[in-house]
């Protein structure tokens, strides 16, 4: 059995997050928020993670939409949460759909619509 190595591990998941390699932003972000591999750092998690889900992957849209919700390394904000967790969910991630479903009982017809927007809006970019 090989023994973990988290800190080996974020070292060399860091010269290619670096590079842009969005599943590696992704790694990185989880490595601050977990605190493996690296002292746990909710804004630079949160920072890695916003990397990695503005190119479309949808476990850090996921894990970023959480960063939101709680108001770890960001300010809270339920739009946001809704957009990143929306976002995961219209990748056909399961738990992002429930997720989805309870943030929008806790926003208000007006708030939904918006959250809704930024959304449509991240979407269309994306495809450009």
């Amino acid at each position: 059995m090989i023994p973990e190595d988290f800190s080996k591990a974020f070292e060399w998941g860091l010269k290619a997050a670096m590079q842009g390699l969005a599943a590696s932003q992704y790694l990185i972000g989880l490595g601050y928020k977990n605190g493996e591999g690296a002292p746990k750092d909710h804004q630079e998690a949160a920072r890695w993670l916003c990397m990695a889900a503005e190119k479309d992957y949808a476990g850090a849209q996921y894990e970023l939409g959480i960063c939101y919700l709680n108001g770890e390394g960001v300010p809270k904000d339920m739009l946001l949460a809704y957009k990143w967790i929306n976002l995961a969910a219209g990748h056909g991630d399961e738990d992002s759909a429930a997720l989805r479903e309870d943030i929008e009982g806790e926003l208000t017809k007006e708030q939904l619509v918006e959250a809704q927007r930024l959304s449509r809006e991240f979407h269309l970019a994306a495809k450009h």
